[in-house]
């Protein structure tokens, strides 16, 4: 009755984040658009695009993740995949910042600041660092918990964005308001899976090559899907 009841709390509370977002298409969008121009919108679309290219470099790794905690992973294994993660997260920032200066050229992106390019970098770095600590609690089955916080994510972001509107950041708006979800939302997952249920404990030992070498193979198993 409990997981069942968790299992419709995690529903409840993915579902809510349905409407924020409704409130953000139809509300704070048009007003941005108003300020500026269609364009400088259009810009962050296709900015937008790019950066979910640059998270494919997390692998894939939250399925996977989530699946082996829910069999009974070993904590050196989830510390290997936490650094896994890490590095994932550092490459794909690296890798962003010296390259977007081409690629914006390329898909004829103008006006892009280096302030802005820096501010995706940090977005990608903790977009992708922090994504295993709600993998961790939808495996040891706080669904409910994670989906919850991850929706007052969405309360965060709709709050930075329409002070950042406010205060004219342009187009930083948008990446403010998503380091500022993703920060809030990242805490919140680690103290709870580590600090308060203590759902794992970081260790130095690396987990053996056989193991390593099966998850890779279901990460790029789930890659090819996405």
């Amino acid at each position: 009755m409990i997981s069942r009841f968790k299992f419709l709390a995690g529903l409840l509370f993915d579902i809510g984040t349905i409407p924020i977002q409704i409130i953000n298409t139809l509300l704070l969008i048009p007003i941005f658009i108003s300020k500026y121009d269609s364009i400088l919108f259009g810009n962050w679309i296709s900015i937008l695009s790019l950066i979910t290219f640059f998270l494919f470099f997390d692998m894939g790794f939250g399925l996977p993740f989530t699946n082996e905690i829910k069999n009974g992973a070993k904590n050196n294994f989830i510390s290997s995949v936490i650094l896994l993660t890490i590095l994932l997260s550092i490459l794909a920032s690296i890798s962003f910042y010296f390259t977007h200066n081409f690629i914006f050229n390329f898909f004829k992106i103008d006006e892009i600041s280096k302030k802005t390019s820096i501010l995706i970098s940090i977005y990608l770095f903790l977009e992708i660092a922090i994504g295993s600590f709600g993998c961790i609690l939808n495996g040891k089955g706080h669904i409910d918990i994670a989906n919850k916080f991850k929706m007052l994510g969405e309360f965060i972001y709709l709050l930075v964005f329409a002070v950042s509107i406010l205060f004219d950041q342009g187009i930083n708006s948008f990446i403010f308001a998503l380091i500022s979800k993703t920060f809030f939302v990242g805490l919140i997952l680690f103290y709870y899976s580590k600090v308060k249920f203590n759902l794992f404990r970081l260790t130095l030992k690396i987990i053996s090559a056989s193991e390593i070498k099966f998850f890779l193979k279901d990460l790029f198993k789930y890659q090819t899907h996405r």
